[in-house]
């Protein structure tokens, strides 16, 4: 977040809904012109659609990426994600998240079996998300 700041990046937090939760802005003035069309683009369900649509394309790929060049040191099960891929629906956002969701499941799985052969003692368990106090 210190980085995002330093570069003047704004932040919106959503929640799991896409309601917005909270917001930090830079020091620098922000370009109205630009937050029109960023409201103006959520408010679209169609443009709303294929821009989570999208962030989602690149995020399987990337992770899909990632376990394929694993899997030239590791025995890795991309059967799972495989399927996924195949039965993915666009068109609507519920499946969607859901689909993202069985995507980073079995992405976690897979690197947690990696971490435990590489260090028992570490007792990965998987990714975890923190709350933090009064949020």
């Amino acid at each position: 977040m210190r980085w995002l700041s330093k570069h003047d990046v704004s932040i919106a937090l959503l929640s799991w809904n896409g309601n917005l939760l909270s917001t930090t802005v830079s020091q620098e003035t922000l370009n109205a012109q630009l937050k029109i069309k960023q409201y103006e683009k959520y408010l679209n369900s169609e443009s709303r659609l294929y821009i989570a649509g999208q962030i989602i394309k690149q995020k399987v790929r990337s992770s899909l990426s990632l376990l394929k060049a694993l899997s030239d040191f590791y025995d890795i099960d991309l059967s799972t994600i495989n399927k996924e891929i195949e039965r993915v629906d666009y068109d609507n956002i519920n499946i969607l998240m859901m689909y993202e969701g069985r995507i980073a499941s079995a992405y976690w799985s897979e690197l947690t079996k990696i971490f435990d052969s590489l260090a028992r003692d570490f007792h990965f368990e998987g990714r975890k998300i923190f709350r933090i106090h009064g949020i």
